[in-house]
């Protein structure tokens, strides 16, 4: 890859006991803290990127926070899950949000309408990882019916 074509910044997620839970934006090429976000009251999870400017993070709180670089509060904020939100996921075109809790469900999210849009309940125990079938719209076959595992 060209040095254009890398990724530019780099998120993470802290928890200094008690004290601070962050979301950390870092220059990937600088190393230097671009910016924090303070939203979540326990630790972060997960984070996926939306786009170059906003993403998703879950914590242990049982929320999700969507955020755009440069703003100081949420964007969004969705609360359903019983138990810690364990990942979060982009659909291939940034309009739903799919998340899996300790709870046993996995949620999928409306953006436009800021609602949990299906509440998939048939796990018996915990989901850890979720995934977008790398079809329908937005990707490489778009003709093709969005799956999510």
């Amino acid at each position: 890859p060209t040095a254009n074509s890398l990724p530019q910044d780099l998120t993470t997620g802290t928890h200094d006991y008690g004290q601070r839970t962050t979301t950390i934006i870092w220059e990937a090429h600088t190393g230097q803290c671009t910016q924090q976000f303070a939203f979540h009251s326990a630790p972060a999870l997960d984070v996926d990127w939306k786009d170059n400017c906003s993403f998703a993070s879950c914590s242990t709180d049982h929320t999700i926070h969507v955020c755009r670089l440069g703003c100081d509060r949420p964007l969004k904020t969705f609360q359903g899950h019983t138990h810690e939100v364990n990942a979060i996921k982009w659909d291939p075109q940034g309009q739903i949000l799919a998340s899996c809790s300790d709870d046993m469900t996995l949620k999928i999210w409306n953006m436009k309408h800021d609602n949990c849009i299906h509440d998939l309940t048939d796990h018996n125990k915990e989901i850890y990882t979720i995934r977008w079938s790398p079809t329908g719209p937005g990707t490489r076959y778009p003709n093709q019916d969005l799956f999510l595992a």
